[in-house]
């Protein structure tokens, strides 16, 4: 039997190199392996098993694509071996890493929205977002949701679903997002996640650390603090507790900052720790598009962000939602400081100007955390559609 693996993975390596069928090398074994015929539906999915751990365990650079295109002619043989073909599990799991998962990813004011879309519509697929604050469906000039027009140009998910009053968890978003991509991925080959919201991306590639459950002490004690002194406190307890999360978390939200602490507490290990090993495998591909831009242009982009949200009516927007503003959801950049203008504690100058400086707070953390990370493809904000399809057209199939 060892020399029968040999040799497949001799003749699958052959076969990469100088593109022979492997149907072709099938029918040879046949002749070889006395008792194996192609007519015969158990021989040949004994054969498309083996294929399939061979290349998984031997690491040999046979694409998927190639290979399974010759295992479904192969299986076409007898319709029992086909329908075999379509309902085993283990070839599903296979199939499934056919599918390619665009992440679109960016400091807040880049132009994600806008190249998501024109991909999206480039492959004839559909848009899965990753932006937390969009979720809200009362929060729509504030989070910069995709327009009326922009959400009709291509099929968008997680996009104004929930109200601010609702409790909605990045778990469950985990968990409300694969199974979305499931079954989106039956239609399409490829999918198009997009948003700025970093948990919230790693969430679907990667998944969430398997966290204890929040500690009801902990959380009474942190809001506690929280009520009495105010939000610098728990932000500079994170600080002292973990240097390195304290750089990327939004530090606004104080949600956040109770889950960091009240992990720190329980585990005794920094929440960077308890977040740092990847625990779910993912059954598709993942392929991450950054745009990047200078850090002068982009500050640019967000201050004259800012002053098309006021002129399109986050005043009034921020008003109407006045009454809800000590919920999770307003703990949000554009909404924190006008209510404060409402308060009588700021102008609404100042109020507009803490805006922009917060968004562009925002904006450092996120590139912070983006440059610690090594499975990003940057492309040019002033090219980026050009380059993205560039970079795909080797990687996914067109």
């Amino acid at each position: 039997m060892g020399g029968f693996f040999r040799s497949w993975k001799f003749y699958a390596f052959f076969a990469n190199r100088s593109r022979f069928s492997l149907q072709s090398f099938l029918r040879r074994r046949s002749r070889r392996k006395k008792g194996f015929s192609l007519q015969n539906h158990k021989g040949v999915w004994t054969i498309t098993l083996k294929i399939i751990r061979l290349v998984s365990q031997s690491g040999l650079k046979i694409k998927f694509i190639f290979l399974l295109e010759k295992i479904c002619a192969i299986s076409k043989i007898c319709e029992k071996t086909s329908k075999a073909f379509r309902k085993n599990k283990k070839i599903q799991v296979i199939c499934n890493e056919m599918k390619t998962l665009l992440s679109i990813i960016g400091t807040t004011g880049i132009g994600k929205t806008k190249l998501a879309i024109e991909i999206a519509k480039h492959f004839d697929t559909e848009i899965i977002s990753c932006d937390s604050r969009q979720f809200f469906r009362e929060m729509k000039i504030g989070t910069a949701t995709p327009s009326s027009e922009e959400l009709a140009e291509v099929p968008h998910h997680f996009i104004g679903n929930l109200s601010v009053e609702d409790y909605y968890s990045i778990g469950q978003y985990e968990k409300d997002s694969l199974q979305k991509i499931a079954e989106l991925f039956k239609r399409h080959d490829v999918l198009v996640l997009v948003g700025g919201s970093m948990m919230y991306e790693k969430a679907v590639i990667e998944g969430l650390n398997d966290l204890p459950e929040a500690n009801e002490e902990n959380q009474r004690k942190l809001e506690k603090i929280f009520n009495e002194e105010g939000i610098e406190t728990l932000q500079n307890m994170l600080k002292e507790l973990d240097s390195e999360y304290y750089q990327t978390v939004d530090r606004d939200n104080p949600r956040r900052l109770f889950r960091a602490i009240d992990i720190i507490w329980q585990t005794g290990k920094t929440y960077t720790e308890n977040i740092s090993s990847q625990l779910k495998k993912r059954d598709f591909k993942v392929i991450r598009i950054g745009i990047e831009a200078p850090r002068e242009t982009i500050y640019e982009r967000i201050n004259q962000r800012v002053d098309k949200m006021m002129e399109d009516g986050l005043l009034d927007e921020a008003k109407n939602l006045f009454q809800y503003k000590n919920l999770v959801p307003l703990q949000t950049v554009g909404y924190t400081e006008l209510f404060k203008y409402f308060d009588g504690i700021w102008t609404l100058d100042f109020a507009i100007e803490e805006i922009k400086k917060n968004s562009r707070r925002f904006a450092k953390r996120q590139l912070t955390w983006y440059r610690k990370e090594e499975s990003i493809n940057w492309v040019n904000f002033e090219n980026s559609l050009q380059e993205s399809l560039s970079l795909l057209q080797n990687n996914v199939k067109m």
